[in-house]
């Protein structure tokens, strides 16, 4: 599998890779549950900072859902995600 992805990223260098299946579950509607005090101290930026992502595309919070896939906080997300739908 991992020599098939490679020879694939060799012949077509300029291909987006694939999105992460798993971040599909992390939505506008559940991110909008979320505080976004919580998704400041979980992200590790500042408050201000996620208002600043949120802000930069508010309906589909797309921007904010990228960060956090490049940031590499998506469990950590889907566990505080997870966490709120207890309560």
């Amino acid at each position: 599998k991992d020599a098939m992805e490679q020879i694939d990223r060799a012949i077509y260098p300029k291909k987006k890779e694939k999105e992460d299946k798993l971040s599909g579950r992390i939505t506008p509607k559940k991110l909008r549950s979320i505080t976004q005090k919580k998704l400041a101290t979980v992200l590790g930026i500042t408050p201000g900072r996620v208002n600043q992502l949120i802000a930069a595309e508010p309906k589909k919070y797309t921007i904010l859902r990228r960060y956090i896939r490049e940031a590499g906080r998506r469990d950590a997300i889907l566990l505080l995600l997870q966490k709120a739908s207890m309560n």
